[in-house]
């Protein structure tokens, strides 16, 4: 059941309806005969649908289950989780770092043990956990952030985890940018937008926002504000084709990041506007659009 909800989750329009099929699945069983990973579906699919209060609800229950029946592996995926759906969608870095800290206690203990350090499942959700911290840290210590990924990113490696390996390589591709690492900044980025074409397609808009965000960059030797522009229209063009709001919402905050970089103010707001309605749309608090997000 889980697989075929996992499909409809990256269908156009259908996430909402998985959520009712996986809640009212949940309900009638009371949870029984289901996997134990069905909280957790549940929750991030209510994240994906903008129904932030109830997804945090789900976590709280769902993390309550699993540390009371001792399932430790699972009980640190739903910490690191919950701490990311706070820290990006309530913008609460301290709940959100509880969270990812005690996480990464749990994921610590068991990659201490001889038996399952090099599991697959451990490796999988170690990379989730240390990616995750790399999140809480990347607007506070850049540094931080990028040891947090390049751990998550060996772990991913090693637990044959592609999905992960590309967004990890966005996110150094980012603190790339940061760095006024230009060339490895771009490598990382286009690595990643090509491994998301083949393996995992919801993280291509943020590869090519990101892309667009390097060659909008005043300081790069190959700034190129068309460039620039073309990434994240077609990350717009990716995101409303399959439905993806918060990716919408990102790639319109871009726009008016770009516009604002040429001197267009007047166009900058207007897309800081638009992003911002669809991040209301949807209850995102975080990373919100304004004229003050750059100079």
């Amino acid at each position: 059941m889980l697989k075929a909800i996992a499909h409809l989750r990256n269908v156009k329009g259908v996430p909402r309806l998985a959520a009712r099929l996986l809640e009212f699945a949940l309900f009638i069983t009371r949870g029984h005969f289901l996997p134990k990973e069905s909280y957790l579906m549940l929750a991030g699919l209510y994240n994906d649908i903008g129904e932030t209060k109830k997804a945090l609800r789900v976590f709280e229950r769902a993390a309550r289950k699993t540390k009371s029946a001792s399932d430790e592996l699972l009980y640190a995926d739903i910490l690191r989780k919950w701490g990311y759906v706070l820290l990006h969608a309530r913008a609460d870095g301290v709940h959100a770092y509880e969270k990812i800290d005690e996480a990464i206690r749990v994921i610590t203990r068991l990659l201490s043990i001889k038996e399952s350090r090099e599991a697959k499942p451990v490796l999988c959700v170690a990379a989730n956990c240390y990616a995750a911290l790399g999140n809480y840290w990347c607007s506070r210590s850049p540094s931080e952030a990028k040891n947090c990924y390049n751990q998550a990113l060996d772990f991913a490696t090693r637990g044959n985890f592609p999905e992960r390996v590309i967004t990890l390589k966005a996110d150094l591709g980012t603190i790339a940018i940061g760095e006024e690492n230009w060339h490895e900044a771009d490598r990382l980025l286009r690595e990643a937008l090509s491994d998301a074409w083949s393996y995992y397609q919801h993280a291509v808009p943020s590869s090519l926002v990101r892309l667009g965000h390097l060659y909008m960059e005043k300081k790069n030797p190959n700034c190129d504000f068309k460039k620039s522009e073309g990434f994240i229209l077609e990350s717009l063009r990716v995101a409303k084709k399959s439905g993806w709001r918060r990716e919408q919402g990102d790639a319109f905050r871009a726009l008016g990041k770009l516009a604002e970089v040429q001197g267009n103010k007047a166009g900058a707001e207007v897309a800081f506007n638009h992003a911002n309605g669809i991040y209301d749309s949807i209850g995102y608090a975080g990373d919100r659009a304004s004229l003050t997000e750059s100079s």
